[in-house]
């Protein structure tokens, strides 16, 4: 396991709700209950709730930040306020239609009419459990609640309409091609829908565009040629709902596209460098450089051929664009000289590792400096030949392009101590970078700190870290190196790349990591401060992650993340207004990598208990949210104030021979681990028993003997086929005593999975490196048809100390049902 480690911002297009609070206290022994929140972007237009004018009355509210996607026959937790006993519940089915949608029209704001009664199953205030009949036709939904006989009804929660979080390409040209993110862009189960994009224009106008659906999470489109530069409204619908389908959340920005440069330097005619390799290159290749970014926009040219360098090249900021451009890799390559010596800097015997770079540091082949003039590298090969931890630096550009390059970086000398090995690509506070189609042989491919906007497509990576555990050079006992590691980032893709053990001796620890650090504020605005926030992980191939040791293999992973300062305890609510609370007794930092802009509040016990909201804003005392509440927390209230992962999705991956897991080892908000495969066979090492596909809450005290409360709340772990491995919800105390005084585990869904070679296919349990927990941690969690594979026996096993675990499947495939289980046929 990992120390936990930070979080992120603002987001347009938000629907305010608000309305008054409801639920009882929870409190704990020497501590008061508490969760951190998270909110998700991409709400659906719909009408407020109906208040009562005549009486007063208050309407029940269903939280617009849940999980959203149910398929016919299927349970659902709801989570809100006012949900008891004696509700009544309506299920309205959305007509689909496929006209153009020349207004978004609101849901309306009571049941209309053929909705269909449900009956509300398990209400306990703040969560009820829905079964939408098996007769119902596959589609999207509006969900009413009403707490007075249907003279007052929640405003209506829609169910499987498209809920995208981003676009990969957030400003591009006419002619690019542009991906909407997010859950149920496109649907195709139970029945395929067509899926439609149109942009909107700031005067009204609507464009459509063609699309291509890749999957059900990413939605592809060409922005068309003679589209005006200007802002859009990007309109999306998955096919399901009519015009109450669409979201509108989503900004596109078309610019014109950069001219290419129209001068060129050869670095070899023009500058004198040497193609065989004999004599030193870095003056030449230097000049061409200098030239280049002195011209306002031109092409270096690298012919076919060897240039050996013996210190680090520098591109300067520049004046326009420029490109830097090889032959092809395999036959332009840039090697650091034999004479060279590996960085002087670096103090040998001494444990370190490389997370920053500078115009002056030593650590590095090629350096981009900080510059808004887009950079383009392509068809060259680099080799660091032992002399250098880091090949390429990109520091603060705007639009980098690497495509079509060979990264070689295997070794260093035995007597430096790195912790996690030599870095091909070390990129930092940078915004709109492309790496594609490039190779990796290296002990870590490209760590990404503070980035934003950032595709990772289509490479390879052969990784593997130069020592055992056992050699006598190695200081830190475990495998801790990436093919791509991720410390503070929005609006990531890492999409179509192959990780493979570039060793038969040595190993690699896992192919993607993120988590760590906070993207700081500053850095970018509060719009873009975060953590790990906006991630596709899809359609990657990953084989052997791990070594037989301790770090035996987690294949994808987002892992702990630090707490910012005054966050992480269980703490009681001093006051509250609609988009703002006040944690009593905390105490937080202004403007630094520690402060809470980006983070998260979860409401885990008392008034509003359920909700996520992203901090924007903060004062010492008080934290303002991205939106309005829909329930104002009130002194009975907890919260929890975290960093988090939050709406990463890990889908359509293919892992073999790793034994850990797909999904978020830390706190965790809307995310969803689905349709991988995963077969932990032939994993090098004992495999874990949190092998698969899933999630961990974490509590305990940290290092520094601070709470550190990491909930995971609304996440969904679905239809992936696991071998030798679950699908799970997990908690690990790390305290070794200390429990939770309030369910850090709540409304995640775990459906449709399909497991062999196990006892169970999911499991809902404590982790064995703490002792379970004497309290409830887990409310509200539902297992959903799942199916036995080959030799397992059970469907799910639940601890104890889940409570209200809802679980839809045959009772005799139920192990244990966890503590007050809803056991539904099916």
């Amino acid at each position: 396991m990992h120390d936990p480690n930070p979080a992120d911002s603002a987001e347009p297009g938000r629907a305010a709700q608000t309305g008054p609070s409801r639920r009882s206290f929870l409190v704990g022994t020497g501590l008061v209950a508490g969760a951190a929140v998270l909110a998700g972007p991409g709400r659906l237009a719909s009408a407020a709730a109906t208040p009562d004018t005549t009486t007063g009355g208050t309407p029940p509210v269903v939280y617009a930040d849940q999980v959203r996607s149910v398929r016919p026959g299927e349970v659902l937790p709801l989570a809100g306020s006012g949900l008891t006993s004696g509700v009544l519940i309506e299920l309205w089915l959305i007509p689909d239609d496929t006209s153009a949608p020349a207004s978004l029209t609101a849901v309306p704001a009571t049941p209309p009419s053929g909705s269909v009664s449900l009956t509300a199953t398990d209400p306990e205030g703040d969560n009820l459990v829905i079964v939408v009949p098996a007769t119902t036709t596959d589609g999207a939904y509006a969900v009413y609640v009403s707490g007075d006989s249907g003279s007052t009804w929640s405003a209506p929660l829609l169910l499987n309409a498209a809920q995208p979080w981003y676009l990969d390409q957030p400003t591009s040209a006419p002619g690019d091609v542009v991906t909407v993110i997010g859950p149920s862009v496109a649907h195709s189960a139970p029945t395929t829908k067509t899926a439609q994009v149109y942009l909107r224009s700031s005067s009204g106008t609507l464009t459509p565009v063609a699309v291509s659906v890749t999957s059900d999470y990413e939605l592809a489109f060409t922005v068309p040629s003679t589209l005006a530069v200007g802002n859009y409204t990007v309109l999306v619908s998955n096919g399901l709902g009519g015009h109450y389908g669409y979201d509108a959340s989503l900004t596109l920005t078309v610019a014109a596209a950069a001219a290419s440069p129209t001068t060129s330097y050869d670095i070899v005619a023009d500058f004198g460098a040497d193609p065989s390799g004999a004599h030193d290159s870095t003056t030449g290749i230097q000049n061409a450089l200098d030239a280049a970014a002195a011209s306002g926009g031109a092409r270096a040219l690298f012919p076919a051929g060897n240039y050996a360098i013996s210190s680090k090249l520098t591109l300067g900021a520049g004046t326009g664009v420029i490109e830097i451009v090889g032959a092809t890799n395999g036959t332009t390559t840039v090697l650091m000289s034999d004479s060279s010596v590996f960085s002087p800097t670096v103090t040998p015997e001494t444990s370190v590792d490389f997370f920053g770079c500078t115009a002056g540091d030593d650590h590095g082949m090629l350096y981009l400096a900080p510059s808004t003039h887009p950079v383009r590298l392509a068809g060259i090969g680099f080799g660091s030949n032992g002399k250098r931890p880091v090949i390429l630096e990109i520091d603060g550009r705007t639009g980098t392009t690497v495509t079509d390059c060979r990264f070689v970086g295997d070794s260093y000398p035995e007597n430096i101590w790195l912790y996690a090995g030599v870095c091909s690509i070390l990129v930092q506070n940078t915004r709109g970078l492309r790496v594609a189609n490039c190779s990796f042989t290296c002990n870590k491919g490209i760590y990404l700190s503070n980035v934003v906007d950032t595709r990772v497509e289509d490479n390879t990576f052969a990784i593997y870290f130069p020592r055992l555990p056992t050699d006598p050079a190695t200081q830190n006992g475990q495998v801790d190196n990436d093919g791509v590691q991720v410390w503070g980032a929005r609006r990531l893709t890492i999409r179509g790349n192959q990780f493979t053990r570039g060793s038969s001796t040595y190993h690699y620890a896992r192919a993607v990591q993120t988590g760590a650090v906070k993207l700081w504020a500053t850095t970018w605005g509060p719009t873009d401060a975060c953590g790990v926030q906006d991630v596709l992980m899809a359609h990657n191939t990953v084989d052997s992650a791990g070594e037989p040791g301790k770090n035996n293999g987690e294949a994808m992973v987002g892992d702990g993340i630090k707490v910012p300062t005054g966050g992480g305890a269980l703490t009681a609510v001093d006051s509250a207004t609609s988009n703002t609370v006040t944690p009593s007794g905390a105490t937080f930092t202004l403007h630094t990598l520690t402060d809470p802009v980006g983070s998260y509040v979860f409401v885990v016990a008392g008034t509003g208990a359920g909700q996520i909201r992203r901090v924007v804003d903060n004062t010492t005392t008080t934290l303002t949210v991205e939106y309005a509440w829909e329930v104002v927390p009130d002194t009975s209230s907890v919260v929890v104030v975290q960093n988090v992962h939050a709406r990463q999705l890990f889908v359509h991956n293919t892992i073999t021979a790793c034994g850990k897991y797909v999904g978020n080892y830390g706190p965790s908000v809307l995310s969803i681990v689905a349709d991988n495969t995963v077969d932990s066979t032939g994993a090098p090492g004992t495999v874990s028993a949190m092998t698969g596909a899933g999630f961990f809450s974490i509590y305990g005290v940290d290092s520094t003997g601070a709470y550190n409360s990491q909930p995971a709340f609304y996440n969904v772990v679905a239809d992936n086929q696991l071998t030798g491995a679950d699908a799970f919800l997990s908690y690990q105390n790390y305290a070794k005593g200390a429990v939770p005084a309030a369910p850090l585990v709540r409304g995640n869904v775990v459906a449709r999975n399909t497991a062999s070679g196990v006892t169970q296919t999911v499991v809902l349990a404590d982790s064995t490196l703490g002792g379970s927990p004497a309290a409830t941690w887990g409310r509200y969690n539902a297992i959903v048809k799942n199916e036995l594979g080959s030799g397992v026996a059970y469907q799910a096993t639940v601890d104890g100390r889940f409570d209200h675990t809802v679980y839809q499947g045959a009772a005799t495939e139920l192990a244990s049902g966890g503590t007050n289980p809803v056991v539904v046929p099916g």
